[in-house]
């Protein structure tokens, strides 16, 4: 409960230190290893921090190199947006079409997403491992009698739209964004909405729960405990009516049903990102309600009802005796006043950011960490 916690915001000042509450404090919980985790895209409530007394400057962990990244030799026409992996193969999504390269007269037509295979193992030059039907679309190379592994193959003929966001799921690949079809190598093409899944065994489309989004942008989407989690602009989902915004889908993928909503969902706005600590969900985006409660861009769901995320001491001076003081609540904003982009988790934190320049009614300038002192049951 709310009543049992200590909750805050902090944000960073630039000098590896927090602002907590207007005062410059030391990150005590907050270590080199959450922070590589949050700017790998790693963070997760299954590595909490360790606690130490001090951390580096924030642009000194960000100037070390954190992977080792290999040398490919190709290029693409558009962003990326997202990357997911399944059964040891990795998935590419963005906003491209083509992928040209060294030595390719005819680029290779991939429609927002491909697979990519034996990267670092082999190098792409001339040929490389990937061939060009007559359309320039991605497949299977012949060397002598036997097929020789890809590097690059299109998932079909790929999506009509931007692919923002993937995860596996059931050992499928699951893309949300911005299409509204799919595209299989022979036949028509499948009605989605912004949402699609790849089987990579069968190399075949499908719609998880068997119902398309209408139209929909899926903002981002997320397998956590077996469940899949998306959030974005979207209504209804699957036969499950004013979800608005937010969705789960368990059980069987391939038969019809499986969604849910979270009461009435968001309202005066829409979802953008997700994250868990635990048993809970946090919601970012641009909204101002989350089922009956108001809020400012960012929910939690508890597992029963949504919450606030609010500065603690701002909370508690709009709760006047009189009832709350909306002007002052607003003018002050106890949680994020713009919206968020992208969060993360790690421990009891959570880290957003995005197009805000307050977090708690203090400046934030687009990044902020939201503490809890009890970390919820995992």
């Amino acid at each position: 409960m709310l009543t049992d916690v200590i909750d805050y915001f902090a944000n960073f000042n630039g000098s590896g230190y927090f602002n907590v509450n207007g005062s410059r404090v030391a990150p005590h919980n907050i270590t080199s290893r959450s922070l590589v985790d949050l700017f790998n895209c790693s963070a997760s409530a299954a590595h909490p921090p360790r606690h130490t007394t001090t951390a580096p400057p924030i642009h000194e962990i960000i100037n070390k190199p954190i992977v080792t990244t290999a040398h490919v030799n190709i290029h693409l026409d558009g962003p990326v947006r997202a990357l997911s992996t399944v059964m040891g193969r990795v998935f590419v999504g963005g906003g491209f079409q083509k992928i040209l390269g060294a030595g390719y007269s005819v680029p290779l037509v991939v429609n927002h997403v491909f697979e990519f295979t034996n990267i670092g193992s082999v190098g792409i030059g001339g040929d490389g491992g990937i061939s060009k039907d007559g359309d320039g679309r991605g497949q299977r190379s012949r060397s002598g009698s036997g097929y020789k592994t890809p590097l690059v193959e299109s998932l079909g003929d790929g999506t009509d739209g931007p692919v923002h966001s993937m995860t596996s799921y059931h050992n499928m690949i699951v893309i949300g964004g911005s299409f509204g079809q799919v595209y299989p190598v022979e036949g028509n093409p499948i009605i989605s909405g912004g949402l699609a899944a790849w089987n990579p065994i069968k190399a075949e489309w499908l719609l998880i729960g068997r119902t398309p989004l209408r139209d929909a942008i899926v903002s981002q989407v997320k397998s956590y405990r077996n469940v899949l989690y998306i959030v974005g602009r979207f209504k209804d989902v699957g036969g499950s009516k004013n979800v608005n915004h937010v969705a789960m889908h368990r059980g069987d993928s391939t038969t019809a049903g499986g969604w849910s909503g979270f009461l009435t969902g968001l309202h005066g706005g829409h979802a953008v990102c997700l994250a868990f600590i635990g048993n809970e969900m946090i919601v970012g985006g641009t909204f101002e309600r989350a089922g009956e409660t108001l809020v400012e861009n960012i929910a939690r769901w508890d597992g029963r009802q949504w919450q606030r995320m609010a500065n603690k001491n701002c909370a508690r001076q709009c709760d006047l005796s009189n009832g709350p003081d909306r002007f002052m609540c607003k003018e002050h904003n106890c949680e994020l006043d713009g919206m968020v982009t992208t969060l993360a988790a790690n421990g009891g934190s959570v880290y957003a950011a995005g197009q805000f320049q307050l977090a708690g009614a203090h400046p934030a300038h687009g990044i902020a960490q939201y503490y809890r002192s009890i970390p919820p049951h995992t």
